[in-house]
């Protein structure tokens, strides 16, 4: 990019591109340092210009309600005893049998555990609330019969907080790779036909320019945040949002034992940013592509022992929020709303956010709900590079 900026000029354009962020973005503080001044911003003028463009698409929005409600949990407080905030102490005996009987192998079993929770407790929002028609799910690993997060186990729980044996698979749709478009065709007619739907997805797969908005389905009342254009179109109701996870390549996946050649050499790559960024050191760095190396031999990881803590880290952090705020954003496509929105998210995203954004780059109304919402329960600040450690 350095290169090609110096003999062409180049034009960024993204809701995100001045996030900094060297996992998912270009290193800005870099092609600072190095274009000087063949590094071009948005004048002042250009940006009063833009913000008033923005403020005029959501002069709106205060005829809706933004309703942001996380998780009662955080995953290191899960018990068997959570169930019963969800169906009845009988019910929630029943799901806890069969959770032990299915997860109980190793030392992840109160991890994938929690996991249902989660899942569960947001098919509890989308099933008790009424007005909420539309309901997309992030989660971060798709539910299959062959992973850890199996749909004839989450029908299971869903069948119980419906109150009907085998009535949950009428709400439930799914959207992955497979046959992605047919699926998000059909998810959409269905909208469109008054249907209530509750969709899983992973914020890899419907993520930065998806569009999964549907036709206003007959006899339903929207709200219009803005008189910018006509559209017979509108956003999805509410979301939920599961804590981003695998932000960086995992080493410690045990769904994953033996890594491939994109695997480790994306992996590689990782670490070379966070090193050169100072979130790392050389000797750490050796000691993590080394293990990667031994992952992409089949060799069993067992650990480091001077392991970096990459939730704490700003590029982590930047990563982790841009998957948030372009989650938040496929439910701010159209300017037809439900008068309200919902935002149901687990509370652990709280480790993973960086509240910096909120003077940095543009902020659906919905993100920045969520934003202040998370800073009222508290938000953890980045670790400190290298760099910045020894400049003290």
């Amino acid at each position: 990019m350095e290169k090609m900026a110096k003999v062409a000029k180049i034009v960024g354009i993204s809701a995100t591109a001045t996030l900094k962020t060297v996992l998912g973005n270009y290193d800005i503080d870099y092609l600072q340092r190095k274009l000087l001044d063949k590094y071009y911003v948005l004048s002042e003028i250009e940006h009063k210009r833009l913000k008033e463009f923005l403020d005029k698409s959501k002069e709106h929005y205060n005829r809706t309600n933004i309703n942001v409600e996380f998780t009662d949990i955080s995953a290191t407080e899960y018990c068997d005893k959570v169930w019963t905030h969800l169906v009845s102490e009988d019910e929630s005996q029943e799901i806890v049998e069969k959770l032990n009987k299915d997860y109980c192998y190793d030392s992840t079993s109160d991890f994938i555990k929690c996991r249902f929770y989660r899942i569960s407790w947001a098919f509890k929002q989308f099933f008790s609330h009424d007005d909420i028609k539309s309901f997309l799910c992030f989660m971060n690993l798709h539910p299959d019969d062959g992973n850890d997060l199996s749909r004839d186990m989450l029908y299971f729980i869903f069948d119980r907080i419906v109150g009907e044996k085998d009535k949950s698979k009428d709400y439930v749709c799914y959207l992955n790779k497979k046959d992605y478009e047919n699926n998000l065709k059909s998810i959409k007619d269905k909208l469109s036909n008054g249907d209530k739907l509750f969709v899983i997805s992973v914020y890899k797969t419907l993520g930065t320019g998806q569009n999964p908005q549907y036709k206003i389905p007959n006899g339903i009342d929207v709200v219009k945040i803005n008189e910018n254009y006509y559209s017979d179109e509108k956003d999805f109701d509410a979301i939920y949002l599961d804590k981003p996870t695998n932000v960086i390549s995992n080493l410690y996946d045990s769904s994953k034992q033996k890594w491939d050649d994109t695997d480790f050499l994306k992996f590689v790559f990782e670490m070379e940013y966070l090193c050169q960024n100072g979130d790392i050191s050389d000797a750490q760095k050796k000691d993590l592509i080394n293990a990667g190396a031994k992952k992409l031999s089949g060799i069993p990881f067992v650990g480091l022992k001077d392991k970096p803590n990459f939730e704490s880290m700003q590029p982590y952090k930047g990563l982790a929020t841009q998957w948030i705020n372009q989650g938040c954003g496929r439910i701010s496509r159209t300017n037809n709303k439900n008068q309200n929105i919902y935002i149901f998210a687990d509370r652990d995203i709280a480790s993973v956010i960086d509240t910096t954004v909120k003077t940095s780059i543009p902020l659906s109304p919905e993100f920045e709900k969520l934003l202040d919402e998370l800073m009222k329960i508290g938000v953890q600040k980045s670790a400190p590079t290298l760099y910045e450690e020894k400049a003290k």
